[in-house]
């Protein structure tokens, strides 16, 4: 997290864990790109990850998580409950 967060990168994983890390934390960087899919196979998933990052590039860069399955949906970070 430190590392994406000092380099400016997005972290795209389908691992929950990064967003319990994200909540716990309550920091407003990385932002997290998260896949809710099981099929992760590229030419499956890859318009729809290349599509929503596109949408929110802007957003991307203030500090969002992005859920990505059949729909993308953002929520600003830090993540409140």
């Amino acid at each position: 997290m430190e590392y994406a967060r000092s380099n400016h990168f997005v972290i795209l994983t389908q691992d929950l864990d990064f967003t319990t890390l994200l909540a716990l934390s309550k920091d407003k960087k990385p932002s997290v790109a998260q896949l809710r899919t099981e099929n992760t196979d590229p030419s499956a998933i890859g318009v729809a990850v290349v599509k929503s990052f596109r949408q929110a590039e802007r957003m991307l860069d203030e500090g969002v998580l992005l859920t990505i399955d059949t729909a993308a949906r953002l929520h600003i970070l830090p993540l409140r409950h």
